[in-house]
């Protein structure tokens, strides 16, 4: 049997046990509901945060749209000061008009007052040739002596009036003729002005349109911000009162959806950069473009210009021949008796004429016809190794007596290290022979031009270069499949404006639009080895180029 104390102390310790686990069922309880009524508020007071940034956003569209009313009523005013100025000129016009007309008037009158009195002076005439005629047929001469005095006074008085008449006349055609070239003038000037004025006015609400047109795509994209919080929001609310998810998982969709949001955001901007740099890229190339139509216009207009001079020249020399040809043709019919003496005297003067048609007439080689050519030079001698001091050496070996011709400088030039062909050798040569002053000349094989003239002719197309150390090939390869393998993309976006192919300049140019800054040694390797694989300069692949250096 137990005592009654000892059940009355278990009964106890039970009943203080099943109260403690009771008030920590409570606690947890309200633990959690704290937690969700915490994440709630936050939520709340985020989306109240969106909502006050869209209504940001529409108070400065409001704004903005103010800003265009103010604008526009701006132009308005300035459309009307036009159209005031206009009526104004159009009104002082129209008073110079009637001062002109009036002038005219006065000058009409004048000229009528002169007609009358030639008008009166011919029928004067008229009467005193009819007395005359009455006073021939009587015999007293003195009368008819006195009109012919008096016709001749008249005629005199006649032809004076008429040569004032004609001066009015002539002066009056001037002064309307000087006018009429004031007249054209200012109104050219009005015009310019005018359309210049329009021109910025269009600019201007372009430029309004355009900002109006960025800040409704901001507003309809906060608008679409909100939305989708907002639903997002109802489902986080939808998710809070399923009670199977848990708080961790709706947080990671959270994260997971704005990451999204800022994806999409950068790609959109990025979007919109690349395509304002092809709009600047296709207005640059088209302000290229128009600059070498124009040069190639003039270039080809210099062309038909000379080929017509040459067309000129062969039709003088056809004549020529012919002319000389029928003479030959008399004298050999005449002088068929002195046969020998004609021989002896003809063997000089036909070596004179083939001599002369052996020489044809060219045009002066041009620097551009060689430039490239030279270009390739400096490459040759760069992947030799051979400095630009040792230029001379290789001329002045030819040279006798401090003169060199144009068929040792094109042999020269068809040897190591040039390596020229024929057609290359032959106008690099004519280039640094033939005298520069000169358009059109002869060609002479044996043309002679002094060494240091020929040097620095040479000097000046090669131009200057710094040999590359071989041993540094390697780290500037490095630091260019880098440089491509950040800006690949802007590359090939600019050098796709000029097709397929390019030459190296522009392949340089395309690095400077781009705002990628390489060195001199950078761009010399680049030349190096685009010349060392392909062997030329220009119609280079630009693809391959940059597959190169991947």
């Amino acid at each position: 049997m137990q005592s009654p104390f000892r059940l009355y102390s278990a009964q106890k310790t039970f009943t203080c046990r099943n109260m403690d686990t009771k008030t920590s069922f409570f606690i947890s309880k309200k633990t959690k509901q704290s937690k969700k009524q915490q994440e709630i508020d936050n939520l709340n007071e985020q989306l109240l945060q969106v909502k006050q940034s869209n209504n940001q956003l529409l108070e400065e569209n409001k704004q903005l749209k103010q800003q265009i009313l103010h604008i526009e009523k701006q132009l308005n005013k300035q459309e009307k000061l036009l159209i005031l100025n206009k009526q104004n000129k159009a009104e002082s016009k129209q008073n110079e008009l009637d001062q002109q007309i009036r002038m005219k008037t006065e000058e009409t009158c004048s000229i009528i007052a002169y007609q009358k009195q030639i008008k009166d002076y011919k029928a004067r005439e008229m009467y005193n040739q009819q007395q005359i005629e009455e006073l021939k047929r009587d015999t007293r001469r003195t009368k008819l002596q006195e009109c012919q005095i008096e016709c001749k006074i008249i005629k005199e008085e006649y032809d004076k009036i008429k040569f004032k008449y004609q001066a009015l006349i002539h002066q009056i055609q001037f002064n309307q003729k000087d006018q009429l070239l004031k007249d054209n003038i200012k109104i050219s000037q009005e015009l310019l002005i005018s359309q210049q004025k329009i021109l910025e006015l269009e600019l201007h609400n372009k430029k309004i349109q355009q900002e109006l047109h960025h800040s409704d795509f901001k507003r309809i994209q906060t608008e679409k911000l909100v939305f989708e919080k907002e639903r997002e929001l109802q489902l986080i609310q939808f998710e809070y009162s399923n009670p199977k998810k848990t708080i961790n998982d709706l947080n990671k969709q959270w994260q997971i959806r704005l990451e999204n949001q800022k994806l999409i955001y950068q790609q959109l901007e990025e979007e919109m950069r690349l395509r304002n740099d092809k709009i600047n890229l296709l207005e640059k190339t088209l302000k290229e473009d128009k600059t070498a139509y124009q040069l190639k216009e003039a270039y080809y207009k210099r062309e038909i210009d000379s080929l017509n001079i040459q067309i000129g020249q062969l039709k003088e020399t056809i004549q020529h021949i012919e002319i000389q040809q029928m003479v030959e043709q008399s004298s050999d019919e005449q002088e068929s008796q002195s046969e020998k003496s004609v021989k002896q005297t003809s063997q000089p003067q036909s070596k004179q004429k083939t001599i002369v048609l052996n020489k044809k007439r060219v045009q002066k080689v041009s620097l551009t016809e060689v430039e490239t050519i030279g270009k390739e030079i400096a490459l040759k001698f760069q992947l030799a190794q051979i400095p630009f001091s040792r230029l001379d050496s290789y001329l002045y070996s030819k040279s006798s007596k401090g003169i060199i011709n144009l068929s040792e400088i094109d042999e020269i030039l068809k040897q190591f290290p040039f390596d020229l062909s024929d057609d290359q050798s032959l106008l690099v040569a004519r280039f640094l022979a033939e005298p520069e002053q000169e358009e059109w000349i002869y060609y002479d094989s044996n043309q002679t031009n002094d060494v240091v003239i020929v040097i620095s002719i040479f000097r000046n197309l090669i131009k200057p270069f710094e040999l590359l150390n071989p041993q540094c090939y390697d780290t500037i390869h490095q630091e260019l499949k880098q440089i491509f393998k950040l800006n690949k993309n802007k590359l090939i976006d600019y050098l796709m404006l000029n097709g397929d192919t390019c030459d190296l300049n522009y392949f340089k140019k395309a690095f400077e639009y781009c705002d990628i800054s390489l060195t001199l040694e950078q761009e010399t390797y680049i030349s190096i080895r685009m010349y060392e694989k392909y062997r030329r300069i220009i119609n280079l692949k630009y693809q391959e180029i940059i597959d190169y250096f991947k």
